[in-house]
């Protein structure tokens, strides 16, 4: 029986077309990563409100693109939030032609909260920790690409968060030659067709892979070859219009337990 004080909690909340993790951590602290779209952004404050959640101490978006920032606007205006982070990527030609950037600008980054997030920073909760791996400065004309990875740490399980980062970060990660291996990958870009390259995926060595994505997605995410050289490597692989919210309870021996709810 896994007691309430000595684990790892994250969930994949199911926001259709999109991406949002809640997480959890062994001391009671919490990090939302990414909000849903601008629909499904109140699917996320329900979740959240369902599962007594109050406050949320670190909200992240990884690449201000709307599937995954548009929820803010939900969130930050009913939760006490006390940090907002993103990558910092350049939106300034999106502001002068899109109302949305312009909103996400002045709600988001203007805050006195915000800070940019880079490769090498950390949060530290006591015996788990929060490290962003990418990007550390944005040079790939491709967003996607640039969007923030992080890996989750406690004890020996590790969960790697891809964002929406492509093969354009999966090569960097291959050339690096940084330990990625983990438990648990949330695959990048929606499980897309320019994702899953056959040396990273081996080097993380997954065991679960999940991909957040709608049902009869417009752009036919999921590819059904990255899905094939995920299954291939020996990972399991949920997606969220499939298995719903998926919930990962980790212990710091590295043992954990997945679980499904819909809602």
């Amino acid at each position: 029986v896994y007691g309430k004080e000595d684990y790892l909690k994250l969930h994949f909340i199911d926001v259709g077309e999109g991406d949002s993790v809640f997480i959890e951590f062994p001391n009671k602290k919490n990090i939302l990563i990414d909000t849903g779209n601008a629909i499904t952004g109140v699917k996320v404050y329900n979740y959240l409100k369902k599962n007594n959640v109050e406050k949320i101490d670190h909200l992240i978006i990884t690449h201000p693109h709307p599937d995954h920032f548009a929820g803010v606007f939900v969130i930050v205006q009913i939760f006490k939030v006390k940090n907002f982070y993103d990558n910092n990527q350049d939106i300034n030609e999106n502001i002068e032609e899109n109302d949305f950037y312009r909103w996400y600008d002045s709600f988001f980054r203007k805050d006195r909260r915000y800070t940019r997030l880079k490769a090498g920073d950390t949060v530290n909760f006591n015996n788990a920790q929060l490290k962003v791996l990418w990007p550390d400065e944005l040079f790939f004309k491709d967003w996607n690409a640039n969007s923030l990875v992080i890996m989750i740490e406690y004890g020996d399980f590790k969960a790697l968060l891809m964002g929406d980062a492509n093969y354009l970060t999966e090569s960097e990660f291959i050339r690096m030659n940084i330990d990625i291996q983990a438990n648990i990958l949330k695959a990048g870009h929606h499980g897309a067709a320019d994702t899953g390259l056959k040396e990273f995926i081996k080097k993380v060595n997954p065991e679960i892979v999940i991909i957040s994505i709608n049902k009869n997605n417009l752009r036919d995410y999921p590819s059904q070859n990255v899905v094939n050289n995920y299954n291939e490597n020996g990972a399991k692989v949920y997606t969220t219009y499939k298995n719903g919210t998926i919930i990962i309870k980790a212990k710091e021996d590295g043992n954990y337990i997945t679980s499904f709810k819909r809602f």
